[in-house]
């Protein structure tokens, strides 16, 4: 097996496209069950928001060493101001980030006590982009992939609408002409509307839920899988 060269990583330049949202959890101490229900009581200690989604593949590629771009559309809100903030305190830049005023900010909320997760609570917005708002994003990543000399693009699908069929049919046009890879973590929606990518991610239940025949935790029956999802992405 081949090292990897951790010195390169500096000089690769990666775009990332995709659903971007808030991780929010509450941290707070649960010692007793409310009267009004049987449930318990958290008592708040502290707030913590996280960058999630596309964000959280682009911290970590940042970590690596890597020149990132992230590229998505959050709302016109509080979760798209703490959002920004964010991005500014882990020094990944915003210049390629839409504010949508029609669109919601995807944020997971989980209430955790002691330890345990009790509770997610999930505020967004999972239609595709209108018009307008695929259309700024369709040029924003156009210049981008115009302007810079990308090495890789990623794109991350989390069904919250960004990647819609023609922004990902501009990708792939672009990438191809451009001679760049195109590494993809796909979710259910568009899942086979990434042909011809370097790299296709999906998991376990993603793949089960696509694949026509009964998926085993097998060699023979994983691999079964890896052919007809290949040659479905060449076919169609």
């Amino acid at each position: 097996m081949n090292q990897i060269d951790w010195q390169a990583f500096p000089k690769v330049r990666v775009l990332i496209i995709g659903d971007v949202m808030i991780d929010r959890y509450l941290h707070g101490q649960a010692n007793r069950i409310s009267p009004e229900a049987p449930v318990p009581v958290v008592l708040l200690t502290k707030t913590e928001d996280r960058l999630g989604g596309a964000a959280n593949v682009a911290l970590n590629v940042q970590s690596l060493g890597a020149t990132v771009t992230l590229c998505s559309c959050i709302g016109q809100d509080e979760g798209g101001e703490a959002f920004l903030q964010l991005m500014h305190s882990h020094q990944l830049s915003a210049t390629a980030m839409l504010t949508c005023k029609e669109r919601k900010t995807t944020v997971k909320t989980r209430i955790v006590a002691s330890a345990q997760q009790l509770l997610r609570v999930d505020d967004e917005m999972s239609t595709d982009l209108n018009a307008e708002n695929e259309f700024s994003l369709s040029n924003t990543i156009r210049q981008l992939m115009q302007r810079n000399a990308f090495d890789v693009i990623i794109l991350q699908d989390y069904n919250k609408g960004v990647l819609t069929p023609a922004i990902i049919t501009q990708v792939l046009d672009m990438a191809g002409k451009l001679n760049i890879p195109v590494a993809v973590d796909p979710k259910d929606r568009n899942f086979w509307h990434y042909r011809g990518v370097a790299l296709f991610k999906p998991n376990l239940k993603e793949i089960s839920r696509q694949y026509p025949h009964q998926l085993e935790a097998s060699k023979a029956s994983l691999s079964a899988a890896s052919r007809f999802i290949r040659e479905q992405l060449r076919n169609r």
